[in-house]
């Protein structure tokens, strides 16, 4: 997920937007810090991740994990940093870059049990497609160009 935000982050500074890539490469890196705690106790990772976070003094990270699964609100001067990690969270699956589609498809398979649950996964499906939109028209280039990053994941140079 860190490569897929980092990329983003890259291009868009090359337009000329502010972005912090620090924050958004830490962020992605911790944004399940939390996880495996939680899915056995019922709460939600993301604001016990945040929780975490802050309370080691990294509050600035702590917000946009926490941000990590439903965005506060989609704004490019306000919180790009939350957003990018937020729409490059739905772009992979485990270790594997995919589509949105490939991905709300597992997220579906995975957490939908109710009629309710189908209906958040639907309108966090609505808010990365207006996430992506954003983004990706701002970066005057197509989201599926990120599946080419996955090509580059194992080419190390020493």
């Amino acid at each position: 997920m860190a490569l897929v935000a980092s990329h983003i982050s890259t291009k868009l500074a090359e337009k000329g937007l502010t972005v912090d890539k620090d924050l958004v490469i830490a962020a992605s890196l911790l944004h399940d810090i939390a996880k495996m705690e939680c899915l056995d106790k019922g709460k939600d990772h993301c604001t016990e991740g945040a929780k975490l976070l802050s309370a080691s003094g990294f509050s600035d990270i702590a917000d946009v994990v926490r941000q990590h699964v439903k965005l506060d609100r989609i704004c490019m001067e306000t919180n790009l940093p939350a957003m990018v990690t937020n729409y490059s969270d739905k772009r992979v699956k485990h270790n594997k870059i995919v589509t949105l589609k490939e991905r709300f498809d597992d997220i579906t398979a995975r957490y939908v049990k109710t009629k309710m649950d189908m209906e958040r996964i639907e309108s966090l499906y609505k808010q990365t497609k207006e996430v992506e939109v954003l983004l990706f028209k701002t970066l005057d280039s197509d989201p599926n160009e990120v599946l080419l990053l996955e090509e580059r994941v194992f080419d190390f140079r020493f």
